[in-house]
């Protein structure tokens, strides 16, 4: 497979919000020190300007409980129209912010939650450290962020890959 490194997060984000606009379900895997890690779907309500994804979920969920104990992440999705697949590991963190509740909801969430101010709601904010996708149609794999630190390290974003993954910091 033909590996190509060349978008910027800037770059990466726009490709990431077209394959989550296909699909904004992706699977998430929490516990990501155990074997097997914890796997769910969830659906990205948001990827904001920064490339910081967003999800609601419940205080008594194993998401939270897992994020609690470690806040390692990592993200699959899937645009099956286009063969594009996209890989997302971050660093989570919970919010209960209500005006940011409020800017994220939809009437579709009340099939989960007991509307906005369900006192278990609770908002998922994933901050992206390391992306990537794979375009089938072009037999590529693409990095969505590149080195940050490459420039005050002195090394190339290819001397930092680690397992086909460009680490971020």
């Amino acid at each position: 497979m033909e590996r190509n490194h060349d978008l910027d997060k800037t770059e990466g984000i726009k490709k990431l919000r077209e394959i989550v606009g296909h699909s904004s379900v992706c699977m998430m895997s929490t516990d990501l020190a155990n074997i097997p890690a914890n796997v769910r779907p969830m659906d990205a309500q948001e990827i904001d300007d920064q490339g910081n994804f967003w999800f609601f979920s419940s205080i008594t969920s194993t998401n939270y409980k897992d994020i609690e104990k470690d806040n390692r992440v990592q993200l699959i999705f899937k645009n099956e129209g286009k063969q594009e697949y996209a890989s997302v590991y971050g660093l989570a963190t919970f919010s209960i912010d209500k005006k940011r509740i409020d800017e994220l909801w939809s009437s579709f969430n009340n099939a989960w939650y007991d509307g906005k101010d369900d006192p278990n709601l609770i908002l998922i904010k994933l901050d992206p450290k390391e992306a990537y996708y794979w375009d089938r149609n072009n037999n590529k794999l693409v990095s969505l962020f590149k080195m940050v630190s490459a420039a005050v390290t002195g090394k190339n974003a290819e001397d930092v890959i680690e397992k086909g993954a460009i680490k971020t910091e």
